[in-house]
């Protein structure tokens, strides 16, 4: 085999080996860059390296219970008549682009099945547009609104209308989610041997702790202080690194200057480490996500 061939040989070689790493699965976090003018969702590598910008203008995201898929919900999706919505195929690395109907996205929750996306639409009689938009009455267009509850299929796109409650019907809309809306207050590492677990109060984290599934021994993370109303700290069901001895939190100091940031934190030292400044941190423990470059933003 002459040079000539063996070059081109090579080239394919590579070639392949790059496209294949391209899609390998790993482990990255996944977070909502809330200072950037343009919102946008950002994959980090778990040291804070590796900045890649997946999309840009993101208002609302949300990932299935078992990292299949990730649905990421453009600006203005609760306020206009069309929803542009990405769902990312966190195995194979694929994605589309879907056309929704607007609805309270950000408030929506997931089936077990981890294919189903449930949502509440608050509809105005009058043009089928959002209720409750700029300039109207919020008592007079609440009471106008027609309530419905639907699904979306993340394996489709389908939306089905699951039960219409008719207008004004908030008590009944209210009881429907109470009964049927999954509540998330812990966490399971991936090994089963450790759960985080959390307290709510509305929107407010009164406490994180670290359960040793074993012993059942609590370890404290975090504890709100009384007439603290400015300091907080969140996690979420996605939260624990794949070796199950770290996990991403996200903590905001209070004050008018303060902004949320991205910690790792060791499960068993409980040693901090700042990575990223942003809002909503998730650790994907082994999936595929082709981003876009680094947009240059620190």
């Amino acid at each position: 085999m002459d040079n000539k061939v063996m070059r081109l040989v090579y080239s394919f070689i590579i070639l392949i080996c790059f496209s294949l790493q391209m899609a390998i699965a790993s482990d990255f976090i996944l977070f909502r860059d809330i200072e950037a003018s343009n919102t946008p969702l950002v994959k980090i590598n778990a040291d804070g390296s590796g900045r890649q910008v997946v999309i840009n203008d993101v208002e609302y995201f949300t990932i299935t219970p078992d990292q299949g898929h990730l649905a990421a919900f453009k600006s203005g999706c609760e306020k206009k008549n069309i929803c542009l919505a990405t769902i990312y195929n966190l195995i194979d690395g694929t994605k589309k682009v879907l056309e929704l109907p607007h609805a309270e996205w950000s408030d929506s929750w997931w089936s077990d099945d981890s294919v189903t996306l449930n949502f509440i639409r608050h509809i105005r009689v009058d043009d089928g547009g959002p209720a409750c938009g700029e300039g109207d009455d919020l008592e007079g267009c609440a009471a106008r609104a027609q309530m419905v509850a639907g699904t979306l299929s993340v394996l489709t796109g389908n939306i089905k209308t699951k039960k219409d409650f008719g207008v004004g019907q908030f008590a009944k809309l209210a009881e429907y989610e109470n009964k049927n809306k999954t509540v998330i207050s812990e966490a399971i590492s991936n090994d089963r041997k450790k759960i985080l677990r959390w307290k709510k109060s509305i929107d407010l984290f009164t406490k994180v702790s670290i359960i040793d599934v074993s012993s059942g021994y609590e370890k404290p993370v975090f504890t709100w202080k009384r007439g603290d109303f400015t300091s907080g700290i969140t996690v979420n069901r996605h939260s624990w690194s794949p070796d199950c001895n770290h996990f991403v939190l996200n903590y905001i100091r209070g004050g008018p200057f303060s902004k949320w940031t991205i910690y790792t934190q060791n499960a068993r030292s409980l040693e901090r480490k700042k990575i990223a400044t942003g809002y909503d941190p998730h650790w994907i423990i082994n999936g595929v996500l082709i981003a876009k470059e680094d947009d240059g933003i620190k």
